[in-house]
């Protein structure tokens, strides 16, 4: 099987069903066309494919609106004739089934032109080949930027999280996530800088349906020595009960294990008052 996660957008309105379409380049001779054999311990064959996920179909409805989906979608027999070595993926999802050309089986080529598909999108991968020695350290650090301080009901906080990989002589997995706190809403979507290379992906999600305000969420792999920082901003919603806003950031270790990184804002939460004067004249009239 293979692990897919679908993202839908705030807004979107497409509730049609959409095809998901997966291809590998098992010989690595830069297409998606190939077919091969797989022989088994009892000599049984069976083919094997490039094009690994064929038409499996998406109920839109099933992804919340400014969130996302992990499916499982089970896959062909994949042609892999060069298991350790790098090799290009190819994932489209679009709203009609894979295109297949005048020969051979669909290679992950979109519609002739002027078609084009009318929704979805495509994106290619490098899965990377098998890795020599082990991973480091996973490190996290997370900042705040405030025009003034303390801040106001209504002021933009700026977050930044900050995650390193140290130590180490083989790529790193690790995620994040970091749950806004009540008292904010997300004012910018989140973008990753790729401060020391490599990593991968440069792109964070925001799921809307985690926690009570959202949390923005990173996935991914940190080559020995790269480091990324996610920026994002949030509106002050109301003043929290202590005067402080505390927002969390979580990773995982290699190993597992949480690591934390914690980001204090403090938020003026005096109470003026109005500027009127209510006054009240009672006037005693003689009968």
């Amino acid at each position: 099987t293979l692990g897919v996660r679908v993202s839908r957008a705030a807004f979107a309105t497409l509730d049609q069903k959409l095809y998901l379409n997966v291809w590998f380049d098992g010989n690595r001779d830069g297409d998606w066309q190939d077919t091969g054999e797989c022989i088994f311990d009892n000599q049984h064959k069976a083919q094997s494919f490039e094009w690994i996920v064929q038409n499996w179909t998406i109920d839109p409805s099933t992804i919340p609106a400014g969130g996302y989906i992990d499916i499982k979608v089970p896959t062909k027999l994949i042609y892999n004739a060069k298991p350790d070595a790098p090799a290009w993926m190819r994932f489209t999802l679009s709203e009609q089934p894979a295109v297949k050309p005048a020969a051979g089986l669909p290679d992950g080529r979109g519609p002739q032109q002027p078609a084009t598909f009318r929704t979805g999108e495509t994106e290619d991968y490098l899965r990377p080949g098998k890795q020599q020695g082990e991973p480091g350290q996973i490190g996290i650090d997370k900042t705040a930027q405030t025009s003034t301080s303390p801040v106001n009901v209504g002021d933009i906080i700026e977050y930044s999280v900050y995650l390193t990989h140290s130590g180490g002589t083989a790529p790193a997995s690790t995620s994040m996530v970091d749950q806004l706190p009540a008292e904010v809403v997300l004012a910018s979507p989140p973008v990753v800088t790729e401060l020391t290379p490599s990593a991968a992906p440069l792109v964070a999600n925001f799921n809307a349906a985690s926690g009570p305000n959202g949390a923005v969420e990173w996935s991914g792999t940190l080559s020995p020595g790269a480091a990324i920082r996610i920026d994002f901003k949030v509106r002050v919603r109301y003043c929290p009960p202590n005067g402080v806003i505390q927002n969390i950031a979580v990773a995982h270790q290699v190993d597992g294990s949480e690591i934390k990184a914690l980001a204090d804002v403090k938020v003026d939460c005096t109470i003026t008052k109005p500027g009127l004067d209510l006054q009240k004249h009672i006037i005693i009239r003689d009968g």
